[in-house]
C-alpha cells in the first residue's frame, strides 16, 4: 500500500506539506481563472468567443483524466505529479506570449490536460496519507487548498492587474511560475516510491484502469452541482455589474469562510453515518443558492446565497469523492478520483456554455432558474439512487 498511514494520525507533516502545495497551486490557478473572458476579449473577440474558450477548458481537462488514471495508478505519483504541475505553469506562462486567440487555444488545450493530470495525481497521493478511517475529514481539508484559491485567486488577479495598468501578461508569467515552483517542491515530499511492474504482471490498459464504470451515478451527481458552481464563476460578476450590485466580490470571501469552517464538521459526519446523509441536504441548499443568486438585487442577497452554496456544492463535493475512493481499492484510488473529476468536467464546463446561450435568449435569472431545477432533479434522482442501493 503506497504512503498508507496505519495509524489514525491525520495530520502527518506529508499531509501537511502536500496540502501547502495544493494551497499555493490552487491561488496561483484561481488568479488566472476571473480575468480570462477579459483577456479573450481583448484579442477583440465578442464574449460569446470568450465564453466557449473558457468553457474549452474543462472539456479538454475532461479527455486528460483517464490519462491520470493510468498514469497514476501504474507509475510513480510522485514523478508524475512533479512533471504535469510544470507543465501547467509552462502553459500558464505562454499565455503572455500569444499573438492570437488561436495560439491561446492551443495552449489552453495543454494547459488542460496538464492541470487535469496533475489535480487529479495529487488527490490520489494526498489520499494514500490519509488513514481510511477518516478519509472523509481528510479529503475534505485536501479542499481547502482549492477553497482558498477561490476566495483569494480573484482578489490577487485584481491586485496584479492594477499594479501592471491592466495588461495581462505579467498576471500569466506570475501564476505560471508560482505554479511551476509549487511543482518543485514536491520534489521534497517523502513517499514510499512504487515498486515498478515486472513484464509478466504488466497488462494491456484497459477501459476500467480509465473510468470506474461503478462510480458513474456519482459523476452525475456531481455534474450537477457542478454545474451551479460552474455558473456562478462565470456569470456572476457579469450579472452584478449590469444590477449595480456592488462588493459582489464578498460572495467568494464568505463561501469559502464558511466551507472552511464547515468542511471538517461534514468530513466526520460522512465518516460516522456515511455519503447520503450529508449529500442529500445539500441538494436542497445548493438549489436554494441559485434562486438567491438568481433573484439578487442586493449585496445581502449574494452574501446569503454564498452561505446556502457553501452547504451545498461546498459540503457535497467532498462527500461524494470520499465515496467513489471508498468504492474501489487502494491500487484503484487515481481512477476513483478521475471518474469522480469527470463530473466535475462536464458540469463546469456546460454551465458557461448552456448557462450563456440561456442568459443571451431570456435573462441571467432564467439561467439560474434553469439550474436550480436540475439541481433539485438531481435531489430526487439521488434519493432514488441511495433507496435503491439499501435494496
Amino acid at each position: 500500500m503506497e504512503n498508507h498511514k496505519t495509524n489514525n494520525n491525520l495530520w502527518s507533516k506529508e499531509f501537511i506539506f502536500l496540502l501547502a502545495i495544493n494551497t499555493i497551486n490552487s491561488i496561483a490557478f484561481g488568479t488566472i481563472n476571473p480575468i480570462f473572458p477579459g483577456f479573450i476579449v481583448s484579442f477583440g473577440a465578442t464574449l460569446t468567443v470568450a465564453g466557449l474558450v473558457t468553457g474549452l477548458f474543462a472539456y479538454a481537462a475532461l479527455a486528460g483524466r483517464p490519462l491520470a488514471s493510468i498514469l497514476g495508478d501504474r507509475g510513480n505519483k510522485k514523478k508524475m505529479l512533479i512533471l504535469f504541475m510544470l507543465g501547467h505553469g509552462l502553459f500558464s506562462v505562454l499565455y503572455a506570449f500569444a499573438p492570437s486567440v488561436s495560439w491561446v487555444i492551443a495552449f489552453r488545450i495543454f494547459r488542460a490536460l496538464s492541470f487535469s493530470v496533475s489535480g487529479t495525481i495529487s488527490i490520489s497521493l494526498g489520499a494514500d496519507f490519509v488513514p481510511r478511517e477518516r478519509m472523509g475529514e481528510g479529503i475534505g481539508f485536501l479542499g481547502v487548498g482549492q477553497i482558498l484559491g477561490m476566495a483569494l485567486g480573484p482578489n490577487v488577479a485584481i491586485t496584479l492587474l492594477d499594479a501592471f495598468d491592466y495588461s495581462y501578461p505579467p498576471v500569466f508569467v506570475i501564476s505560471g511560475i508560482t505554479i511551476m515552483v509549487a511543482g518543485l517542491l514536491v520534489i521534497f515530499l517523502k513517499c514510499k516510491p512504487r515498486e515498478p511492474m515486472t513484464n509478466q504482471g504488466k497488462k494491456k490498459f484497459t477501459f476500467q484502469e480509465m473510468i470506474a464504470v461503478k462510480l458513474l451515478p456519482l459523476t452525475i451527481f456531481t455534474s450537477i452541482f457542478a454545474i451551479g458552481v460552474g455558473l456562478v464563476n462565470s456569470f456572476i460578476v457579469l450579472m452584478s455589474v449590469e444590477r449595480e450590485i456592488p462588493h459582489f466580490g464578498l460572495f467568494f470571501i464568505v463561501n469559502a469562510v464558511v466551507i472552511l469552517l464547515a468542511r471538517p464538521l461534514a468530513g466526520r459526519i460522512t465518516d460516522q453515518k456515511g455519503t447520503a446523509f450529508v449529500v442529500l441536504p445539500s441538494f436542497i441548499f445548493a438549489a436554494l443558492a441559485l434562486l438567491l443568486v438568481g433573484f439578487s438585487s442586493a449585496t445581502w442577497h449574494l452574501l446569503i446565497g454564498a452561505v446556502f452554496m457553501a452547504f451545498g456544492s461546498g459540503i457535497a463535493f467532498p462527500g461524494l469523492q470520499t465515496e467513489c475512493i471508498g468504492r474501489l481499492g487502494v491500487a484503484q484510488r487515481t481512477v476513483a478520483v478521475s471518474t469522480y473529476l469527470v463530473g466535475m468536467d462536464i458540469g463546469m464546463g456546460a454551465a458557461p456554455i448552456l448557462g450563456g446561450a440561456i442568459s443571451d435568449a431570456t435573462s441571467f435569472t432564467v439561467a439560474f432558474v434553469w439550474a436550480a431545477v436540475v439541481t433539485v432533479v438531481g435531489f430526487i434522482s439521488y434519493f432514488w439512487y441511495v433507496s435503491f442501493l439499501k435494496k
